[in-house]
């Protein structure tokens, strides 16, 4: 090794004068450094010996030389210097930097000397509640961008004036810099006080002619005109959406009395010591059209005028029979053929007399033309809107020609037309429809090929393999060039070929037409290149980059960027985050990606209070089953500066409280393997029946556990380890008596009243190829959960618990099938040893629906301390729930379901429970309303195989229905 660097050298040496050089350069602009001035200091190859980096911040010295990537006591060339320069300039940090080399040892020794700019940290909007988003948007500087004091004082500006147009126009900004000599950051806050909003108290209203004459009190035109807008505007908030609001009104009102062409404008006097505003609103009126109506039914006036509008200014211009024709077209579309209209124009006023006639249907299609495919059978599939309609409509005849175009084009016949229709009258106003059309020759498809030389993984996909090898000529649907293309385009980039393009070529064969893809642009495989982080951050920038899922150097891959960005938000530590090219449009063989991303503020407290209701149903509703629910969190972001998160978080109600205490880090030493310490305490009381005042038992949970969980391509794998101590104790509807409640639950007297410590550890794998996480249409979803629990005090009730989960979501046509199937056992334990806790349960929303919550069978029958009887739910041992469900459309963002559930429990093992007949079911349909957070669901089930229960306990009811927001699986 020492002959290889002294060989280097005695051959760089000469190149390089024995003095110091030094060049400063500007990087504030981005531009690429000039080439002369490196020149002057660096030939074009050397030995690198030291390499210094200083600056006037505190930065991440191990990033920096990761950015400048200049090894030492190795061989550089100019040009990697050069891109050096380019990557700190990508970073936005950095002002100028002065490179100093030096010839020391035949080897150079260089010195960057890196000036940094002022950049902005964080922007706080405080003194309000709702709008800070708004608010924000008007601040010219982003997070990690350089500061700027002109850009600043914009930005104040601009948020006065937002805050102006909603009426506050005695707001005060108060803006507050803290400035951070050792990272060069600025912080900012910005103090909003509202005061008091302004009220329109006063109003003047000016109304003159075009010729200038004005019109004043006792004409209608302004008596009305000033109705309206004091209606609108006075004694009011102030705001320039409400003046749009109203000046939108008056237009309105205007053009309905013929004032087509009207000027309004509005002027404010603002007197900031009455918090009010004067308004000044003239209204110029015109050339007048008055339109009447007379003989219309069917369209209102309103509709009629609205048809005239779309004339605009030029209505004045244009004559009365062009607008009776634009009548006469709407009335024919609706199928008033036979319409008649006249007009009389006497210089004021235009009338319109309208003759509707009677409406028009159809009863009757005839497609000429149709040769290859069947006309009965199109006029079936696509005639039966119009056909089935009582009147002729013009916009369901656009839509079965253009459905006969559509289907045409699918099997091949590209050079299709509808060469015209024409109608032929029947009886009572009925019509026959004749449709000419020209079929054409139709296109046959021999097969795919593809002549690309790269991405021959294409030919995996689906929608391509099933055409390469055809037995037959099919007919050639012009949308499968489109698939195809897709499919290709996609397999291209996986692999790296960004900028090649699939051209499809149709090439003539004797039985057919062969699809041949071939390739255009560059074949060249394109690779990751360095990763910038844009800005400043105290964060080690290690934490940052070993979330990457890409390295530098392998070949490109949009999934693994979309990947990484997920894997830094699900950090929780970040506001925004953004991964990208730096110019994807420039042909590079490697491209640089800039990372940008905002550590959220470091503390976070977040408040919750709301009303629970906990009644069996709505139509039951009762004062016993509403409660309070009322809790807070508080967050620590970043705290140790390694990407973690510390979360404290308390709910509480009349019956129930939950205290969570938990410590997030995204790796577990130098394994990526997310970490959580969690500290808790759960209490609840457990009702007889939902909604039920009557307390059955009261379930106290506290514990902690270690938490880990690591990402695979296939799925997740988490696994939980840590002791807890549970303990049940008999409620008031047990007369506060251990026996009463052991009889109840059919559960050992030793577990009640008394904290039994459990240590546990839990493993879970999930798996899902899910194409969307809250409306699946296509995948599967699989789940496998085992807990092993350990009673050291109690040995009887350590046992071990197994649950298993598959779903399937098979697309057909517009319909989805959806399947769930769910077994778990719990071994190693008598029944009676098991806590209620760790049992399971069946009936509610997401597993059985004609059951209300947690009440499927077996129930037994129980007798409270006042005598009253009732059903407890026990659960059971071993379970086995199946959903069954297709899912379809209705109209728009209104879909329905129809379902089937099968529920199993036993307090021994499942061929027992089915022997005794304990399957139960539930049958029924529901509706679904998607929103932004998920579905709104409603399911109403009828239950299937009900049970019997003794003399003097109220009948169930033989469905149930609920409303939940996600889908039940």
């Amino acid at each position: 090794m020492f002959l290889f660097i002294l060989a280097i050298q005695l051959v760089f040496s000469p190149l390089i004068a024995a003095s110091t050089s030094r060049v400063v350069l500007d990087l504030s602009q981005h531009a690429l450094v000039q080439s002369e001035q490196l020149e002057q200091l660096l030939p074009e190859k050397f030995l690198l010996g030291k390499l210094d980096i200083s600056t006037d911040s505190a930065l991440d010295t191990a990033e920096l030389r990761a950015l400048i990537n200049l090894p030492e006591s190795m061989p550089a060339l100019r040009e990697s210097v050069a891109h050096a320069l380019f990557c700190l300039a990508k970073k936005q940090k950095f002002k100028q930097v002065t490179i100093s080399a030096t010839l020391a040892d035949g080897a150079v020794q260089l010195i960057f000397a890196l000036e940094t700019e002022w950049t902005l940290a964080h922007l706080s909007m405080r003194g309000t509640l709702i709008g800070k988003d708004r608010y924000r948007h008007h601040y010219l500087i982003a997070p990690g961008e350089p500061f700027d004091e002109k850009h600043h004082q914009s930005s104040i500006e601009k948020i006065q004036q937002a805050l102006a147009a909603e009426g506050y126009f005695n707001a005060v900004l108060t803006d507050t810099l803290s400035y951070d000599e050792t990272t060069k950051t600025v912080s900012v806050t910005i103090h909003i006080a509202h005061k008091k909003q302004f009220v329109i108290r006063d109003l003047c209203v000016q109304l003159q002619t075009q010729e200038g004459i004005s019109v004043k009190e006792g004409d209608l035109v302004y008596d009305r005109t000033v109705k309206l807008v004091r209606g609108a505007f006075q004694m009011n908030s102030y705001s320039k959406e409400l003046l749009d609001r109203g000046a939108k009104q008056l237009h309105e009102y205007l053009v309905k009395i013929g004032f087509f062409t009207n000027t309004i404008t509005l002027e404010e006097e603002i007197n900031r010591g009455q918090s009010s505003v004067r308004l000044l609103l003239q209204v110029t009126l015109h050339h007048k059209n008055i339109f009447e109506f007379r003989g219309n039914r069917f369209f209102s006036v309103d509709q009629l005028l609205e048809q005239i509008k779309l004339f605009g200014k030029s209505v004045t211009l244009i004559p009365p029979s062009l607008i009776a024709e634009e009548f006469i077209e709407l009335y024919k579309k609706e199928g008033f053929w036979h319409a008649e209209i006249t007009w009389q124009d006497d210089g004021e006023r235009i009338l319109f007399s309208i003759t509707e006639g009677k409406r028009i249907g159809i009863s009757d299609i005839v497609i000429k033309g149709a040769c290859a495919l069947s006309e009965k059978d199109l006029i079936k599939k696509y005639g039966k809107p119009l056909l089935s309609a009582r009147y002729f409509n013009g916009d369901r005849l656009k839509q079965m020609l253009d459905a006969l175009g559509q289907a045409y084009l699918q099997q091949g016949f590209w050079d299709f037309a509808v060469i015209d229709y024409e109608y032929l009258p029947l009886t009572n106003n009925h019509y026959r429809i004749i449709v000419t059309v020209h079929e054409g020759a139709q296109r046959l498809l021999t097969g795919v090929s593809l002549e690309l030389g790269v991405g021959q993984a294409c030919m995996k996909f689906p929608c391509i393999k099933k055409y390469a090898q055809l037995p037959a000529p099919i007919p050639f649907d012009i949308q499968i060039i489109q698939k195809h293309k897709q499919a290709i385009t996609k397999s291209l980039q996986a692999s790296g070929h960004l900028y090649a393009r699939p051209q499809p070529e149709l090439v003539e064969e004797e039985q057919g037409t062969r699809l041949v893809w071939k390739l255009m642009g560059s074949t060249d495989v394109v690779t990751f290149g360095d990763t910038i982080i844009i800005g400043n951050s105290a964060l080690p920038s290690h934490i940052i980059s070993r979330e990457l899922l890409y390295e530098k150097g392998a070949v490109w891959d949009q999934r693994k960027i979309e990947k990484s960005v997920a894997r830094l938000k699900k950090m929780g530590i970040f506001d925004s985050v953004t991964l990208a090219p730096d110019d994807l449009a420039t042909t590079e063989l490697s491209k640089t990606l800039l990372l940008k991303y905002v550590e959220d503020f470091p503390y976070e407290v977040r408040a919750r209070l709301g009303i629970q209701g906990v009644n069996r149903n709505i139509v039951q509703f009762n004062a016993e089953g509403i409660s309070y629910k009322a809790g807070g969190s508080f967050l620590a972001k970043n705290p140790l500066n390694r990407g973690d998160c510390f979360r404290f978080d308390l709910d509480f109600s009349r019956y129930m409280y939950d205290i969570v205490a938990s410590y997030k880090f995204p790796w577990l030493w130098n394994w990526p393997i997310r970490t959580e310490i969690k500290g808790y305490s759960s209490h609840y009381d457990q009702p007889f029946v939902i909604g039920s005042a009557k307390v059955l038992y009261k379930a106290l949970q506290d514990g902690f556990l270690f938490g880990f969980s690591k990402e695979y391509s296939l799925g997740d794998a988490d696994l939980n380890i840590g002791c807890e101590w549970l303990e049940i104790k008999p409620g008031d509807g047990c007369g506060n008596k251990k026996e009463q409640l052991a009889r109840a639950m059919f559960l050992n007297p030793r577990l009640i009243d008394h904290a039994y410590p459990y240590l546990f550890i839990q493993p879970t794998l999930f798996s899902s190829s899910l194409d969307n996480k809250i409306q699946p249409t296509r995948g599967a979803l699989s789940l496998v959960s085992c807990k092993a629990m350990l009673a050291p005090t109690f040995s009887r009730a350590a046992f071990f618990k197994l649950l298993l989960e598959q779903s399937f979501f098979v697309p057909w046509g517009p319909f989805v099938f959806a399947w769930r199937g769910r077994c778990g056992t719990i071994f190693n334990s008598n029944f009676q040893n098991i806590n209620p806790i760790e049992r399971f349960y069946l009936g509610g929303a997401y597993s059985v629906r004609s059951y209300e919550p947690d009440l499927a069978p077996p129930l037994n029958p129980f007798r409270d301390a006042q005598g009253c009887l009732h059903l407890v739910a026990t659960g059971g041992r071993s379970m086995f729930n199946m959903n069954t469900e297709l899912r379809f459309p209705l109209y728009k963002s209104l879909s329905g379901v129809v379902f089937n559930d099968l529920g199993l429990l036993s307090d021994h093992d499942i061929r027992a429970a089915i022997k005794e007949h304990a399957v139960v079911g539930a049958v029924g349909f529901g509706l679904r309303i998607n929103t932004v957070v998920g579905p709104l669901r409603f399911d109403i089930g009828w239950k299937v195989n009900r049970q019997q229960f003794p003399a003097g306990v109220k009948a169930e009811r033989p469905y149930a229905w609920f409303l939940a927001l996600g889908n039940a699986f």
